[in-house]
C-alpha cells in the first residue's frame, strides 16, 4: 500500500507540474517517488510506466538533456514493456520515448496505434498522436489534439496548457529544429538524435512494431 502511495503522490505531482516555475525540482521529485515505489514493489509496473513518461520529459523539455537521462528512460520503457509487454501503457511509453529522444515520428505512430486500441479514453494517446501528426509538428489544431482538449478538461489546468502551447508554438518549433540541424551537428541532442533513425541507429528494442 505504500508503495501505491507514493505512485499516486508522483502522479498527481507530475499533472500538476506542467510548465511550473519549479518544473525541475517537481520532475525529481517525481522520479524520486517512483523510485521508493519500485523499491517496495519491484514490479510495480505503472510506476515503470509513470517513471519512463517522467525520464524522457525532462530529456526533450531539457530539464536534464543528457545521455545519462536518456539511458534512465531507455531502462524504465524496457522494464515497463517486459513486465506488461501488450499492454496499452507499455506500448504509449514506448511512442513517447521514440518520440522525445529519436524523433521517430514512424515507429511512434506505429506504437500509438497499438495503444489507442488498448487505451481508447485515455487522453495522452490523442494528445501524443497530435504532437506527432505527419512529421511530427502541425501547427494546426489536429482532429487528435481536439479531442485531447476535451478530454483533458477535467485535468489539472496545466495539462490544457500543454495542449495549447504546443499548439501555438509548433511552428516555431519546428523553425529552431531545422536551424539546429543545419548549424550544429552535434547539439542540441534532440537535432542530433533526430537523424538517429534514418541512420539506423536507434536501439532495435525500441523498435516494436512497423
Amino acid at each position: 500500500m505504500v508503495a501505491y502511495d507514493l505512485y499516486v503522490q508522483a502522479k498527481n505531482l507530475s499533472a500538476a507540474s506542467v510548465f511550473s516555475s519549479r518544473e525541475k525540482e517537481s520532475l525529481a521529485l517525481v522520479v524520486n517517488l517512483l523510485q521508493q515505489a519500485i523499491a517496495r514493489d519491484p514490479i510495480f509496473f505503472l510506476a515503470y510506466y509513470e517513471l519512463a513518461l517522467a525520464h524522457d520529459k525532462a530529456y526533450i523539455v531539457g530539464v536534464d538533456h543528457t545521455p545519462a537521462r536518456l539511458a534512465l528512460a531507455e531502462k524504465a520503457v524496457e522494464t515497463a514493456h517486459r513486465l506488461r509487454p501488450n499492454s496499452g501503457e507499455a506500448h504509449l511509453a514506448n511512442a513517447y520515448h521514440l518520440y522525445c529522444a529519436y524523433l521517430d515520428y514512424d515507429h511512434a505512430r506505429a506504437e500509438l496505434a497499438l495503444a489507442r486500441q488498448l487505451l481508447p479514453n485515455e487522453s495522452f494517446v490523442f494528445e501524443l498522436a497530435g504532437y506527432i501528426a505527419r512529421n511530427g509538428i502541425h501547427c494546426e489544431m489536429t482532429p487528435d489534439l481536439r479531442i485531447s482538449l476535451l478530454r483533458s478538461r477535467q485535468k489539472p489546468r496545466g495539462k490544457r496548457i500543454k495542449t495549447l502551447w504546443h499548439t501555438r508554438l509548433c511552428r516555431e518549433t519546428r523553425i529552431e529544429r531545422d536551424l539546429a540541424n543545419l548549424v550544429s551537428p552535434v547539439r542540441p541532442a534532440c537535432a542530433r538524435l533526430g537523424q538517429a533513425h534514418k541512420l539506423g541507429k536507434i536501439p532495435g528494442r525500441f523498435r516494436l512494431t512497423g
